[in-house]
């Protein structure tokens, strides 16, 4: 059973009546990089390189402000983004004119059956309340046969599910704390975490054949000193699945 996240921690409330009208809320006061993104940047193009390789059609679901289409049309690859967020294409756009750039659902995206060689997706369909598993069918829709996915969500393990993030999420639902310091009563939903092998079970039902899980690196490592970096990144070499942050599912579509 997928773990539910929640960040409703603040006192304000962000829509979720729609997919579109909740990330343009998250959209509206968020700029972006021209760089892709640092340690998990680099851990994702490691691995989509190796499976996806230009002059590949790729799209990138859920493309957010489009720094990765960008990167990826930079790069020989004929790039394609699409996102809930009309507020995020017209920020991207601003930025790169010439982007191939649309506002669209992904459980319903306006791209002919088998459209492209590759696609990307990087934390996007974790934010679904219904599940990812509609826009997984859709991505599997317009990507060719023999085709290649690379998508990450979150990844659930036993030091994240015992360990501060339940803590945290007990802190953010408790209608107590959250009545006394002013809060909604109740807390939004934010997104799924996956066990490894629900992930890949999820995939196989939309009719993937998934060739390899990926442990990405933690998040731990985001705001740890060096001396706790080095010691993170020990234990993740050895035991890559204890403290890894997302999960990238490299799939294939027969």
């Amino acid at each position: 059973m997928a773990f539910v996240e929640h960040r409703g921690s603040g006192k304000t409330h962000i829509s979720t009546e729609t997919m579109e009208s909740r990330w343009d809320a998250e959209w509206a006061s968020s700029g972006g990089s021209s760089d892709v993104p640092d340690l998990g940047g680099r851990e994702n193009w490691h691995w989509l390189s190796t499976v996806i390789v230009p002059p590949a059609r790729v799209l990138e679901a859920g493309c957010g402000y489009a720094e990765w289409v960008a990167f990826l049309d930079g790069r020989g690859y004929e790039a394609h983004g699409i996102d809930y967020s009309s507020m995020a294409i017209k920020k991207s756009l601003a930025s790169w004119p010439t982007l191939r750039l649309v506002q669209g659902d992904l459980r319903a995206m306006p791209y002919e059956d088998g459209f492209f060689d590759g696609i990307v997706s990087f934390g996007a369909i974790e934010h679904d309340i219904n599940g990812p598993a509609e826009a997984i069918v859709e991505m599997k829709r317009v990507l060719r046969s023999g085709g290649t996915m690379y998508c990450t969500v979150p990844c659930m393990n036993y030091w994240r599910r015992s360990g501060w993030m339940a803590v945290q999420d007990y802190i953010v639902c408790n209608r107590m704390i959250r009545r006394l310091t002013g809060r909604m009563p109740e807390a939004p939903f934010f997104e799924y975490v996956f066990w490894p092998s629900e992930y890949r079970r999820i995939l196989e039902t939309a009719g993937f054949s998934v060739l390899k899980l990926v442990p990405l690196a933690p998040y731990l490592l985001t705001t740890a000193s060096m001396i706790r970096r080095k010691a993170i990144m020990a234990i993740h070499n050895r035991w890559p699945w204890c403290f890894a942050h997302m999960m990238g599912a490299i799939c294939r579509k027969p």
